[in-house]
């Protein structure tokens, strides 16, 4: 067991040979074990009947002879003799790691899968991935882990994912069918739907032959519960992370109504409710929220209440502090696909994205004072379509009574994000140095510009926003131009040369290229993306004529933005972070190169000078010797 001593669970044994692990004859007192592991006796799965199924598994056997070792350190091998330690040594010991992981034992958070087996089933998970998932040890084993990737725990082999990164999941897959060690963030999902950012490594070992991966060894970390467990960053972008956890976050059952939600559920604007009944905030509630408008009569205020929630297409809602969904208006069919009756009573962490839930929960902790409104844009997740972002805005209000709680009313609506990719700015000229780029209606209304317009066409972007591209193009090329707008409509990215006319009054020759904004389905595109260049090369012309006449479909590949995609793991606050660093280091590098070329033409410079001067002094000593 050299492998095992040297990952300091066993005593070292000289021995020429690494053999397969195996449960010792001998087991060391808990005072010899290391301190994470003599001070954590918890078993994984104590018992035989939790795990009991798992003898069809055909996990390694117990030698003949080997003492019970549950007479002595309760918790370290599985009553069907699979042996955890001997697995947690081939990890530790491994040769040639490509993944660096911190230090391992049975308090962390992982399962082992069957990688000989088709669909790798699980063939044991630890205690602390039941706490912190919910799923038990007879929800797990015999599956794939794939079913972490959705809220009610169905995936199907091969589909796309809705409710996590499909091309991170591909990936995923990649690296195990190549049987690689691998680090990856994806979104996962609590027994109960309540989403979490799952940090997991992977590391594959082989058992009886060293040329044969026999099984996959997956750690998991909860990056929002768990952010020190991340130890250091590695050149490769992997972590090194400490998996050893006193107490993993618990999977906590939702609760609606009644019990320990009360302080949330039951005092709010409704009082309080029951398991399985719908709370609705009718007729009390439109006095809450006409409150806020000044309307006092209880008639005109419902009235004026019942007359919002028909007419409006936002989707209002009502959260307390701590972000428990006291009302949702009926729009949250239309919006999110749940019905009230499966909104109400339950919490916000249950539907919006981890990676946005702490500034979500730190903005409405802050709107107590009632000074400051609610103004965010984050990522929920819908019932079948998978996440969106959300744009919402409130305020923070109070009860009728002097002490009443405090709950946020809160209109949210979805907040359609930029898609553009690679294949459509080459397609349209590439990148230049001055482009303006804006945001369109169909219609071709300026809804955003930036700042780049007033170098091209002399206008501000403040000037431009709410006046319409087709008061400036010239009338010759209104008609392309209405047309290049229909063909965006329907999902096609279109490149236009025209005429547009500048503040002095004057036309300018340019390339416009409209790409569908939000969707690449024909119907479903509610803006475009127009980037307007200055044309100086007949050529440019020529092509942006074939390329508008083709008027092909651009192909859906790299998107530009993926940075603000719904199921990206990390913030849009901490991507836009990332940036200004990159940008920061972009622009230091440039700098340098620019330093470096100053100098080496100065010291060309000063060469030239010399060499001149010495031309110059051979020069006069001929001529004075003549």
């Amino acid at each position: 067991m050299a492998a095992a001593a040297a990952a300091g669970f066993l005593p070292q044994q000289s021995s020429s040979r690494a053999p397969p692990p195996a449960i010792p004859h001998s087991l060391p007192p808990v005072a010899n074990l290391p301190p994470s592991s003599a001070s954590r006796t918890r078993a994984p799965l104590s018992g035989g009947g939790a795990l009991a199924h798992q003898r069809a598994l055909s996990p390694p056997a117990v030698p003949p002879g080997a003492p019970n070792p549950r007479t002595t350190v309760p918790g370290l091998y599985s009553a069907t003799g699979f042996d955890i330690m001997g697995v947690l040594a081939k990890v530790a010991t491994r040769a040639n790691p490509q993944v660096s992981i911190g230090p391992v034992d049975m308090s962390c958070s992982f399962v082992v899968s069957d990688a000989r087996k088709p669909d790798q089933p699980i063939l044991y998970v630890s205690e602390t991935f039941e706490r912190l998932t919910g799923y038990s040890s007879a929800d797990c084993v015999g599956r794939n882990c794939r079913f972490l990737q959705s809220p009610d725990g169905l995936v199907n082999e091969g589909s796309h994912r809705r409710y996590t990164d499909n091309a991170t999941v591909a990936q995923l897959k990649t690296e195990l069918m190549a049987k690689r060690e691998c680090q990856f963030t994806l979104i996962n999902y609590r027994k109960g739907g309540e989403p979490f950012i799952n940090l997991i490594t992977i590391i594959p070992i082989s058992w009886e032959r060293d040329d044969e991966v026999s099984y996959f060894v997956g750690f998991q970390v909860d990056l929002v519960e768990q952010p020190n467990a991340i130890m250091q960053r590695m050149r490769d972008g992997t972590y090194v992370v400490n998996y050893q956890v006193a107490e993993a976050p618990v999977a906590v059952p939702r609760m609606v109504g009644v019990g320990a939600a009360n302080d949330d559920r039951g005092t709010g604007p409704t009082g309080g409710g029951v398991e399985g009944q719908s709370t609705t905030l009718t007729g009390h509630f439109a006095m809450d929220v006409t409150d806020l408008v000044g309307v006092r009569d209880p008639t005109e205020a419902a009235n004026l209440f019942y007359r919002a929630l028909v007419d409006q297409v936002d989707f209002i809602h009502v959260l307390s502090l701590r972000g428990v969904l006291l009302y949702v208006s009926q729009d949250c069919q239309r919006v999110l696909e749940y019905s009230e009756a499966e909104l109400v009573g339950r919490s916000l962490s249950e539907f919006c994205h981890p990676g946005d839930l702490v500034s979500v929960m730190r903005e409405l902790k802050e709107s107590s004072n009632g000074v400051h409104p609610v103004n965010m844009v984050y990522r929920i997740r819908r019932k079948n379509s998978g996440y969106m972002w959300m744009e919402v805005s409130g305020k923070c209000t109070q009860g009728e009574k002097a002490k009443g709680k405090k709950f946020v009313v809160l209109t949210g609506r979805e907040k359609p994000v930029v898609r553009v990719h690679r294949n459509d700015i080459v397609r349209a000229g590439g990148v230049n140095d001055v482009d303006m780029w804006a945001k369109l209606a169909l219609e071709g209304l300026f809804l955003h510009v930036s700042t780049d317009a007033q170098a091209l066409v002399g206008f501000t972007a403040t000037e431009l926003v709410g006046k319409s591209l087709l008061d400036l193009v010239h009338i010759d090329d209104l008609a392309q131009l209405r047309r290049a707008l229909d063909l965006v409509r329907q999902a096609n990215v279109v490149t236009l040369p025209h005429r547009i006319k500048n503040k002095k009054g004057e036309y300018l020759q340019v390339m416009s290229a409209f790409v569908p904004g939000n969707s690449a389905t024909a119907g479903d595109v509610r803006f475009a993306l127009h980037r307007c260049t200055d044309v100086v090369d007949a050529r440019q012309v020529a092509q942006g004529l074939q390329a508008f006449a083709a008027n092909e479909v651009v192909e859906d590949t790299d998107d530009l933005f993926d940075v603000l995609s719904p199921v990206r793991c990390t913030s849009w606050q901490y991507e836009l972070h990332q940036l200004r660093l990159q940008n920061r280091r972009l622009r230091a590098e440039i700098e340098e190169m620019d330093a470096s070329v100053r100098g080496k033409k100065r010291r060309g410079g000063n060469k030239d000078a010399s060499a001149n001067s010495s031309a110059a002094a051979a020069a006069a000593a001929n001529g004075g010797g003549s």
